[in-house]
């Protein structure tokens, strides 16, 4: 299946009020910054779209590929995965570089052909991540295990 786009349908925050009553959607090629203080639901916005939520994560948000619910494979299979995110939360491979913590991820998620697509896959991660942190990472620097806005 091709993704076209992913729509987020409100659910509601961690006091019970409604989000919101517009949709929000994510067009192939876009790229999005979430951005909020600490607390705000960044983290549970990224595993609702990871899961593929339809309303049976604490914010009873909806997610929908193309308009569509996604279920079976797509929602279960690791490398069907739409999405792939670090969080604060992550509690393997600390001390990581970058680059080795993405080659992990790539062949976890069955996106491994060769050495070279690999290769080429990073950098460009890497590149995309660069153009919307503002900071040059060339995929050396270490991933630590550290809370961030802690």
């Amino acid at each position: 299946m091709m993704i076209e786009k992913i729509s987020i349908i409100p659910g509601y925050d961690r006091e019970g009020k409604k989000e919101g009553e517009k949709e929000i959607s994510i067009l192939k090629g876009q790229k999005i910054g979430i951005l909020g203080p600490t607390g705000s639901g960044k983290s549970q916005l990224l595993y609702d779209i990871d899961k593929l939520a339809y309303g049976e994560t604490k914010t009873g948000r909806k997610i929908l590929v193309n308009g569509e619910v996604a279920g079976g494979a797509f929602k279960t299979d690791p490398t069907k995965k739409i999405i792939g995110y670090l969080t604060q939360h992550v509690n393997f491979m600390t001390d990581a570089i970058v680059s080795d913590f993405l080659w992990v991820h790539i062949e976890t998620r069955g996106k491994h052909r060769t050495e070279e697509e690999t290769e080429k896959l990073i950098e460009k991660v890497i590149a995309d991540a660069n153009t919307l942190t503002g900071e040059e990472n060339e995929g050396k620097c270490l991933y630590l295990d550290m809370k961030v806005g802690a």
